[in-house]
């Protein structure tokens, strides 16, 4: 799948094509001079397997979870058929798609919603020592 590492963004930026093979860090470094970005993982060497396992985002409060923002998949079924499902083509497997897992085919192409994101994404963890934390809880 490594080979699979197309990204290409639409014309008018609203949608990104990416190919399994790519990490997450390669999807954020791709779009960041751009100024865009979409709704998927936070770990940088994560592969794009959870794009059917339902996973959460840095945008996932304004923007819900990362599988509510694929707009599309090409989808490897048993018999060999690649089949490109939507909400209006193939609805039933591209809903079970959003959180089944690979249970249902190889996903080899997902198109993803995009938006204008100046700044790029920055994340990170917050931790405090135990001393003050009686001063927190107030």
């Amino acid at each position: 799948m490594r080979n699979l590492d197309e990204i290409t963004l639409n014309q008018n930026a609203s949608n990104v094509i990416v190919c399994a093979g790519n990490s997450l860090g390669n999807v954020y470094r791709a779009l960041y001079p751009l100024n865009v970005s979409v709704v998927i993982g936070r770990y940088e060497s994560v592969g794009f397997g959870l794009m059917v396992a339902a996973d959460l985002s840095f945008f996932s409060n304004r923007d819900d979870l990362a599988v509510d923002n694929v707009k599309s998949y090409e989808v490897v079924i048993a018999n060999g058929t690649v089949l490109h499902t939507s909400l209006s083509s193939h609805p039933d497997l591209h809903w079970a798609l959003k959180g089944g897992n690979n249970n249902f085919g190889l996903v080899t192409r997902y198109t993803l919603r995009a938006f204008q994101n100046p700044g790029g994404v920055y994340g990170g963890l917050v931790t405090y020592p135990e001393s003050p934390l009686e001063r927190i809880n107030d």
